[in-house]
């Protein structure tokens, strides 16, 4: 119980008291003051945040929460269960006013915590591209459901499906699976066509059906496909922040754009390998000077050498550029001759993007 020191000694708590008693109902005092002072708020916060242990349960009733406690009572809820890993089972209020028949409705506001919730998912998609809280939430809703003792009501049958497929794209793109990133959106587009979902997400989960839109653009199953869609990754990576995963494509983009160029298959690793090995020796002689005669002579080389000479020396300045940057945040700066500041890495990595989406620009 929090209680101020004037309700501590007042009538209304003796009554409860002694009705506590006769119920045998244990109980602990969390002494707040009034909370007429700023200072006295976060005192408020405090005491209570430091009495509540970790990953335990609640119940909270703020039916007689005075002036400013119930959303000091809902800022302490948001810490506990984002901290604490606290399981709020429920926040009640005793709605008086709303009394009938001389029956007073109780209405549990924790909705209006899971809406926090939905809001900090909604921001995470919206600020970093990030899809997995939201399959979090989906898969929470769906086993709390399906624990219930009620089995008149329906049941959401979709929301986990959903979710999964939320949580296998966003760790693709956090590994930056290129050939597996437009099949699962491919599977998201899919199940998200499907009319039950959308009436369970109504029903069960309305916060995403502010979103879900928005979700569905994002992850159009051609989003991400092909060499046009591979950019779009890499510019949606930088946009969110994500430079080593956009480094890394933009790497790998080379090499596939040069295999296409010269025909080869892409997704041959000793083709790969070739172009390369002519890249980095390209990128050295511009860097360097080195004359030609760095390339190693085999005949295939050559060959690749002789169709690769017809490539905008932007696209090499675009290679050496990113293959510094890469190998300079795979071995996180260690190691190094001299050191790259992180913004400079951004900077480098946005240059070389650039350079890229002017060279596409120039081929359509």
């Amino acid at each position: 119980m929090a209680l101020t020191k004037k309700i501590e000694n007042g009538d209304n708590w003796k009554e409860l008291k002694e009705e506590f008693k006769a119920k045998n109902f244990k109980y602990e005092i969390i002494c707040i003051p009034e909370g007429k002072e700023e200072q006295e708020l976060w005192d408020i916060f405090e005491s209570i945040a430091k009495m509540i242990p970790k990953q335990s349960e609640l119940i909270i009733d703020i039916t007689h929460g005075y002036r400013s406690l119930p959303l000091i009572a809902l800022s302490t809820i948001v810490y506990l269960r984002q901290v604490k890993e606290v399981n709020i089972k429920g926040i009640f209020y005793g709605a008086y006013e709303a009394n009938k028949n001389d029956i007073t409705p109780v209405f549990d506001l924790s909705i209006f915590l899971d809406l926090i919730e939905w809001l900090g998912a909604s921001k995470r998609f919206i600020d970093l591209g990030d899809s997995s809280e939201f399959a979090k939430l989906l898969n929470k809703i769906q086993n709390e459901l399906y624990q219930e003792k009620d089995k008149e009501e329906k049941k959401p049958t979709h929301l986990k499906n959903l979710g999964s497929s939320l949580k296998d794209l966003s760790l693709a793109l956090n590994l930056s699976r290129v050939l597996e990133i437009p099949k699962i959106c491919k599977r998201v587009e899919d199940i998200l066509k499907n009319q039950e979902l959308r009436e369970e997400i109504n029903k069960w989960a309305k916060p995403l059906d502010l979103v879900i839109d928005e979700v569905k653009e994002t992850y159009k199953a051609t989003a991400f496909d092909g060499l046009h869609g591979q950019i779009e990754l890499a510019k949606k990576y930088l946009q969110h922040g994500y430079v080593m995963q956009c480094a890394t494509l933009l790497r790998e983009w080379i090499i596939s754009y040069v295999c296409e160029v010269i025909q080869d298959d892409s997704n041959d690793p000793e083709k790969r390998k070739e172009v390369e090995n002519i890249l980095n020796n390209l990128g050295h002689k511009i860097r360097n000077n080195r004359p030609e005669d760095s390339l190693q002579s085999r005949e295939d080389k050559e060959n690749i050498k002789n169709k690769l000479s017809s490539l905008d020396p932007k696209l090499i300045e675009a290679w050496s550029r990113i293959i510094q940057v890469r190998n300079d945040l795979a071995h996180c700066g260690m190691g190094r001759k001299k050191e790259i500041l992180a913004n400079e890495l951004k900077n480098q990595v946005e240059k070389a993007l650039d350079s890229i989406e002017e060279l596409l620009q120039n081929h359509e």
